[in-house]
């Protein structure tokens, strides 16, 4: 049944493979703990996995996750018909602590893309998630077609296969027109492993931040558009955010210019 789960997952609810891979790895964890105490999948009750969940010796991040693909699971199986315990839904995680997302400096991303040593289409990259806030997933999903030249927009199919419109400047326009050649409609030809690494070794030659992945230039662009006083509701729709909660968590960035703007306007 877990392989049919799978499956629904990504044609249904169109998950990435990554997050289909951990749910089967945890789902698959769970079911053989559950044959261990001699227990059925579908009659497995909230306490029966709150204990397994309770005794594992990971971190709260891993937990959350792994109680999302039960919950997700077991719903799923009621929905199949399955008489399954109704009160798995509120399975209990540890509560995680805010964390400010890290962000990049400018200078340095424009040092990279200026960088004619680094391969253009990498710089390509970097300059779309720069501009546009995309994830690198849905960076590599793109197509030719999904770009409107005359609008100046991009099409986009993110998390969950929600569909979305971003825009773009001029300045990606040349970093496209400069750089990409796409073959077969597919504008990049990278695995997303290959383009975060890529990635990451292009921004590190410049870069002084801790953590030089894809995902911090998302969390800088969504940064300086709060900076430059864009509203929260438009950064909630240009990154794709389900919940306006998840956009607030760029409040706390912002938050380091407390002390340099107090100085500024009440020096």
């Amino acid at each position: 049944m877990i392989h049919d789960f799978l499956s629904y997952l990504q044609q249904t609810k169109g998950y990435s493979i990554n997050t289909i891979k951990s749910y089967g790895h945890y789902l698959s964890d769970l079911s053989l703990y559950l044959r261990e105490v001699g227990k059925e999948e579908t009659a497995a009750t909230l306490n029966d996995i709150q204990t397994y969940l309770d005794a594992l010796a990971l971190s709260p991040s891993t937990k959350k996750l792994m109680a999302s693909a039960y919950r997700s699971y077991y719903r799923w199986l009621r929905h199949k018909g399955f008489d399954t315990d109704k009160n798995i839904r509120y399975l209990e995680t540890p509560k995680l602590a805010k964390r400010i997302p890290h962000t990049i400096n400018v200078e340095e991303i424009a040092a990279t893309l200026q960088d004619k040593s680094i391969n253009g289409e990498v710089r390509a990259m970097i300059a779309l998630i720069r501009y546009t806030g995309l994830r690198i997933s849905e960076v590599l999903n793109l197509r030719l077609s999904d770009i409107d030249k005359e609008r100046m927009s991009i099409f986009v199919t993110g998390k969950g296969a929600k569909e979305r419109v971003v825009y773009y400047n001029e300045t990606l326009r040349n970093y496209l027109n400069a750089n990409v050649r796409p073959k077969d409609g597919q504008l990049f030809h990278f695995s997303d492993r290959e383009a975060r690494y890529l990635i990451h070794a292009a921004l590190t030659k410049h870069s002084t931040a801790t953590y030089n992945s894809p995902h911090i230039l998302r969390h800088t662009f969504a940064s300086d558009l709060l900076g430059n006083g864009c509203p929260l509701m438009t950064i909630k729709e240009l990154l794709g955010h389900e919940s306006v909660k998840t956009t607030e968590g760029y409040l706390r960035v912002n938050n380091h210019n407390v002390k340099s703007d107090y100085l500024q306007y009440c020096g």
